[in-house]
């Protein structure tokens, strides 16, 4: 039943694309792309489109009428599975781990250049920042210096968002003003409807409920952790105590992944 069924929403989908689709559909606009044209890319191959980029949405898997959707990644980047709508195909595109460790230097990203030289440099002082980057090269939002002050930046070119805060900070309000083609394509709660969310404990995430307790509690000592989660109420993969000594942890449950360091770490080894 559930094969017929789904045939028949294939066909279904299949008779829109008709001879006469193009026509009603019109002329495609000027592209101006970052890098390849897809050739017949658009709606029922009636005009080209731009190939997604690293972080831009994408087709993860052939939907039921067999289109793609949410547009093919650039030659040489995955797309892998991402978000609340992964079961309709979602997906983003990634550059691969053996991709970026064979890229050269004068095309790395600007987090990793900077790290790169931070790391190499005989000069240390404090207050000293050495940058930490997420698999795609791109700064994580949440960075700390060698005094264990906190503070949050912006993923592309590392700029400062907030002051310097002894321990972790909150940068998921940061995260959501990044600009991505996705976000007008993934509903998102309105403030107020979030935070009605937050005090409900029965559907907050495991990182939401222990931040809440640990805010909540009267009770206050050396090394305490109050965790901080990004928007999906996960665990961010770098944390950070009260003493500024920071670890890496379990994104979905909070395990920790290493011993306690003075300052920043080096968390993308640990992420699957």
């Amino acid at each position: 039943m559930y094969c017929i069924l789904a045939w028949a929403i294939i066909g279904a989908a299949s008779a829109l694309c008709g001879p006469e689709t193009c026509a009603v559909v019109g002329p495609s606009l000027p592209l101006n792309c970052k890098g390849t044209i897809i050739k017949n890319g658009g709606y029922c191959g009636c005009y080209d489109v731009c190939a997604k980029q690293a972080g831009e949405s994408c087709q993860a898997r052939p939907g039921l009428d067999g289109r793609s959707t949410y547009g093919t990644c650039e030659p040489g980047l995955i797309c892998v599975p991402h978000g609340e709508m992964v079961s309709l195909g979602y997906g983003r595109c990634h550059i691969p781990r053996t991709t970026r460790w064979l890229t050269s230097m004068t095309h790395n990203t600007p987090c990793e250049q900077m790290r790169r030289a931070r790391l190499l440099s005989m000069a240390v002082w404090q207050g000293e920042w050495t940058p930490v980057c997420d698999a795609l090269g791109n700064f994580y939002t949440h960075q700390c210096d060698n005094k264990g002050q906190c503070f949050c930046v912006e993923t592309h070119s590392g700029k400062m968002l907030t002051v310097k805060t002894l321990g972790a900070v909150d940068c998921s309000a940061q995260q959501e003003v990044t600009k991505e083609v996705t976000t007008t394509m993934i509903p998102t709660k309105a403030p107020a409807a979030r935070f009605l969310d937050i005090m409900d404990m029965s559907h907050n995430t495991p990182c939401e409920q222990q931040r809440r307790a640990r805010l909540m509690s009267m009770v206050v000592w050396q090394g305490q952790w109050v965790p901080v989660c990004d928007s999906q109420g996960n665990y961010l993969p770098h944390q950070c105590d009260n003493m500024g000594q920071c670890f890496c942890v379990e994104t979905m449950m909070g395990t920790l992944l290493t011993a306690k360091s003075h300052g920043t770490v080096d968390c993308t080894g640990n992420q699957s």
